[in-house]
C-alpha cells in the first residue's frame, strides 16, 4: 500500500511541475533558446522525481524484507 501512495504522490508531483513549467512559462516565452532550456529543465526535474520514486520503493521493499527476516528468525528460534 505504501508503494501505491508514493507512486500516486510522485505522479502528481511530476504532473504539477511539468504543468507549471510548460503552461505558465513556456507558452509565454518569445525566446526559443530559453524555451528549450526550460523544457530540458522540466525533463531533468521529472527524471529526478522518478529517481526518488525508485529509491523510495526500494527502501520500502528493503524494510519489508528485513521485517520478514526478523520474523523468520523468531520462528526458527521458537522451533529449536
Amino acid at each position: 500500500m505504501r508503494n501505491y501512495d508514493a507512486n500516486a504522490h510522485l505522479q502528481k508531483c511530476i504532473y504539477d511541475k511539468l504543468h507549471e513549467l510548460f503552461y505558465t512559462d513556456l507558452f509565454y516565452r518569445k525566446d526559443t533558446n530559453q524555451t528549450i532550456a526550460l523544457a530540458l529543465f522540466a525533463g531533468y526535474q521529472a527524471g529526478a522525481i522518478l529517481g526518488m520514486a525508485r529509491t523510495w520503493i526500494f527502501n520500502d521493499f528493503k524494510d519489508d524484507v528485513a521485517h520478514l527476516n526478523t520474523q523468520l528468525k523468531k520462528i526458527m528460534l521458537l522451533n529449536t
